[in-house]
């Protein structure tokens, strides 16, 4: 803790309280344990030694709290999640030199990784772009951590759209990827749905395997109810499965004895059985809505049946195995 301004402190006669006036509430407190550690304090103070209320109507109560616990506990001050958006807000009115050297100190403590999301979250202003763009750093370094504790889910949206950009993405696990952008969108689902198809569109399906994709379709129901993101994440299944070694496969072990159609030209609800092994045809169940020029994809139990010339609903078809 630095107190660089006691020396001076006598000869100002700063001996008596003084209250501040936050956007919200006052307090008293002592002048001159925060003229001697703060330059901010000092020159307020000295300014006018007979006034003795004094407005700082840009912080909250709350926020000045924290601070004046760590003007009073020094090096048993015990930081947290909440005390650091305090601190934060504190800094841009005050700037502090000790308290920017303590901010970067527990940035940095590895036993303080938990708070990285909470730092890059709530330092996006200008005047704490120094710990936004170190905290950003961290962050590509422990990001599989962070998403284990769901660090990310309650990001702004314009955060998170930052921080998720081409080139952080690019050397990431493709699946955690995914994952922690299901669990953005679903944090708030009717305000951030429209975001989720440009978001996964980033990524580079090279590097992702069908079964990767159809689980993350699978458990991520709400995927359901948009057409254009299921068929972008359809599609992508498809290119990723090696076509010649599943028809290889179903030519040389005749490990496939049935295929279902769904709708068509002529009969458009309809969901017929063809029996290979049987030699028969016959129609197992209906859907509820006609389809014709669409395609369908299996995904687990359930095949899901998409758009069609003139509509994008899908339908998902339950498949039972006798």
């Amino acid at each position: 803790m630095i107190y660089q301004y006691f020396p001076n402190l006598f000869e100002a006669s700063l001996f008596n309280d003084a209250e501040l006036v936050f956007s919200d509430r006052s307090m008293k407190v002592s002048r001159m344990i925060l003229a001697g550690h703060s330059k901010y304090f000092y020159d307020l103070f000295t300014k006018d030694v007979t006034q003795t209320k004094f407005n700082i109507k840009s912080l909250k109560l709350a926020d000045f709290k924290v601070y004046y616990e760590y003007v009073h506990s020094g090096d048993d001050f015990k930081i947290d999640g909440d005390k650091i958006v305090a601190f934060l807000q504190v800094q841009i009115e005050l700037n502090l030199p000790d308290i920017r050297i303590k901010l970067k100190e527990w940035i940095m403590n590895k036993d303080f990784v938990i708070y990285q999301g909470i730092f890059y979250e709530n330092s996006s202003k200008s005047e704490l772009e120094e710990y936004h763009n170190l905290t950003k750093q961290l962050i590509t370094t422990n990001f599989e951590a962070l998403c284990q504790i769901k660090a990310f889910d309650s990001f702004s949206r314009d955060n998170f759209l930052k921080l998720m950009s081409k080139n952080f993405i690019k050397n990431k696990n493709k699946g955690i990827i995914l994952d922690t952008i299901a669990r953005w969108v679903e944090y708030d689902f009717s305000n951030r749905k429209s975001d989720w198809l440009d978001l996964v569109s980033q990524i580079d399906y090279t590097k992702v395997d069908h079964i990767t994709l159809e689980e993350y379709v699978e458990k991520n129901e709400n995927i359901y109810s948009m057409p254009d993101l299921m068929k972008f994440l359809f599609l992508k299944i498809r290119v990723s499965k090696d076509e010649k070694s599943v028809v290889s496969n179903v030519v040389s072990k005749n490990s496939y004895s049935k295929m279902i159609l769904f709708g068509g030209e002529y009969s458009d609800q309809s969901v017929v059985e063809i029996d290979t092994k049987q030699n028969s045809v016959k129609i197992i169940g209906n859907l509820s809505i006609g389809k014709s020029g669409h395609f369908s994809e299996k995904i687990g139990n359930n095949v899901f049946v998409l758009g069609n010339e003139d509509s994008k609903k899908i339908e998902k078809y339950v498949l039972s195995f006798n």
